[in-house]
């Protein structure tokens, strides 16, 4: 949605927040700066994950994030759920303050622009070697609500829900949980997961293809290159704004992406650096 600008006064544009008249442009140094982060969730721009690490970095406190936090079971005070993972059992978020001023939606919206390329071809081939393009429209691996739920409750992540934002037109919408019964599908979905040895993960399953990052690694070592965990020898990514999936090998810098046989709770539960 077009905003005010803050140097003139004038609309800026809805996609790009720059100002047609004075070419005002909004900073967008820190979330760029995740964008390498957040591309080991699932080799994507996901809002999503893109706001659990904004939140962890201390770089934006959202009131109803504090809620989901709880939700998802990242919060403290879990108890154990099947496969050596947790699940919550707690009701009462933290009260957070957001000190931007912004509302929520204001928030979401903006994390969601900084977060999109500009140029998606330029930007993947940036990061790694794109094997190929895929049409989202025309894929015959994407998983319905219902298939994905099934995949990964056969993977041992029974407790744990697993949320989505986009339609398989590229449309944004919050974040919601999928259902086991639907047979609507989406190009993306996220599931957090805490293992047996108290790390946060976030398996997605992008185009059908499953991958697993080490979320609590790239909290504690912001500088370092997400870990990455793959059952092929690359990583699927995904563009809204072309609706489009890329395959590519990412380079060393951009990711430390480590391929296993199999993605499963165990293979979570004991996975080592």
């Amino acid at each position: 949605m077009s905003k005010i600008c803050p140097k003139c006064g004038s609309k800026t544009d809805a996609k790009t927040g720059r100002c047609p008249k004075c070419g005002y442009e909004p900073p967008r140094a820190k979330s760029k700066t995740l964008l390498k982060v957040i591309i080991g969730a699932s080799a994507a721009v996901v809002v999503c994950a893109a706001l659990i690490l904004l939140v962890a970095f201390n770089i934006i406190r959202l009131p109803s994030f504090a809620k989901d936090e709880v939700k998802v079971g990242l919060s403290k005070g879990d108890t154990p759920a099947q496969g050596g993972g947790k699940t919550s059992q707690s009701s009462e978020a933290p009260d957070y303050i957001d000190p931007t001023g912004m509302s929520d939606d204001e928030i979401r919206d903006a994390v969601d622009e900084a977060l999109r390329p500009d140029d998606p071809d330029a930007y993947f081939d940036g990061i790694g070697t794109v094997k190929e393009k895929i049409s989202a429209g025309s894929s015959d691996k994407v998983t319905t609500e219902s298939e994905t739920r099934k995949l990964l409750n056969d993977r041992g992540f029974t407790d744990n829900i697993i949320t989505t934002e986009y339609s398989m037109d590229g449309e944004y919408s919050d974040s919601s949980n999928i259902s086991s019964y639907s047979s609507t599908a989406h190009p993306i979905y996220d599931m957090p997961y805490i293992d047996s040895q108290e790390r946060t993960w976030v398996v997605s399953v992008t185009n059908g293809s499953v991958s697993a990052l080490l979320f609590s690694y790239s909290v504690e070592h912001p500088d370092e290159p997400p870990v990455i965990l793959s059952e092929a020898d690359s990583l699927m990514g995904y563009d809204s704004s072309t609706n489009t999936f890329y395959e590519y090998t990412p380079k060393s810098d951009a990711a430390s992406m480590r391929k296993v046989d199999k993605i499963t709770a165990d293979a979570l539960n004991g996975f080592s650096l």
